[in-house]
């Protein structure tokens, strides 16, 4: 009996001993626990480019996955304590960095307008160079005179031109994404779909006038050809125009631009609309088709204004001015 008492001692002083070697073993090969253990987790903030879509200012302040925290945490699914979390400069949802619209701007219509380039790139690489170069002076009788120079409207608008008008369009409409309140940004596309209207049909009216000219005709004419089918050809060109330019606005009626509409206007007859109708609908009322000629008392410009019945000043008619230039495609698409 005295020698299995002694036997079970040894046991157990043998089965403490290997418990205490255990112990320090993992004690070295973990020198702190992880419940101890100082953890910092990085988490990284992200931005969404086109055509993805980041959420507005009225739903979140940044676009980061994680929000950030000062007290203590466990970690989901293991024993560490998450001590603090933090980030950066958050990205916007709204405006991406400052100065984002004049730069907007400035980069898109540096392509189409003269106003934003120098003299030479206005005579050479500009989109709408014609808003500048069409009207020229000419002399007659000792005397001169500015005259449109129509006959000329094919040197100034032609694919390449177009083609770059349709590329700042497109610039324009990623950078509502960002700020589809932004009423400057707005107009700009108007603008931009407006003038390339006014230049197809232009050119349109050229191609029609020269038609008619060789049925007069008052030009020459083709040698071995049909003097019909020369104006038959013209007159083509002339509807591929006019389509070009409804179709232009077709698209955009019905281009949601990676908007969700129900985010500008709490209109619930609009929210279901597309971007573009909604952007057609909202702004164009505003839009004059009147030169600003005058200023008010404050310098501002104003629309002309006319003396009505009893000498009361009344404003001219006002607005609308997309859906006028519009219907006048549509007429003279169908005339031709």
């Amino acid at each position: 009996m005295k020698s299995t008492a002694q036997e079970k001692h040894s046991a157990i002083a043998a089965g403490g001993i290997l418990i205490c070697l255990l112990i320090i073993l993992a004690m070295c090969a973990s020198p702190v626990s992880a419940a101890n253990e100082a953890v910092q987790v990085r988490f990284e903030n992200r931005i969404a480019v086109p055509p993805a879509a980041n959420p507005y200012g009225v739903q979140s302040s940044s676009a980061a996955f994680f929000s950030g925290t000062t007290d203590s945490r466990q970690v989901p699914g293991s024993d560490a304590i998450l001590l603090r979390s933090s980030f950066g400069q958050p990205l916007a949802a709204q405006i991406p960095f400052p100065d984002f619209i004049r730069s907007t701007l400035h980069h898109a219509l540096a392509r189409v307008y003269c106003e934003y380039t120098t003299e030479a790139e206005c005579l050479s690489v500009t989109a709408f160079r014609y808003k500048t170069l069409l009207y020229g002076s000419e002399e007659l009788d000792s005397e001169i005179f500015i005259r449109a120079q129509f006959d000329s409207m094919a040197d100034y608008w032609d694919e390449a031109a177009r083609n770059q008008a349709i590329e700042a369009a497109e610039y324009i409409k990623g950078s509502l994404r960002y700020a589809p309140w932004d009423r400057t940004l707005r107009h700009a596309l108007l603008d931009l779909y407006y003038d390339t209207a006014v230049a197809d049909l232009a050119l349109a009216r050229e191609k029609r006038v020269e038609a008619l000219q060789i049925t007069l005709e008052l030009l020459p004419s083709p040698p071995e050809t049909f003097l019909i089918s020369k104006e038959i050809e013209l007159l083509e060109q002339a509807l591929s125009l006019y389509r070009n330019t409804m179709k232009a606005y077709f698209d955009l009626l019905n281009d949601p631009m990676g908007i969700d509409s129900a985010t500008v206007t709490a209109d619930p007859d609009k929210q279901y609309l597309p971007f573009g109708y909604y952007l057609f609908q909202t702004e164009v009322p505003t839009r004059s088709p009147l030169s600003l000629l005058f200023k008010d008392g404050q310098g501002n410009w104003v629309l002309p204004i006319d003396k009505g019945d009893n000498d009361v000043q009344v404003q001219l008619f006002e607005g609308y001015k997309d859906i006028v230039l519009l219907f006048k495609v549509h007429k003279e698409y169908a005339r031709t």
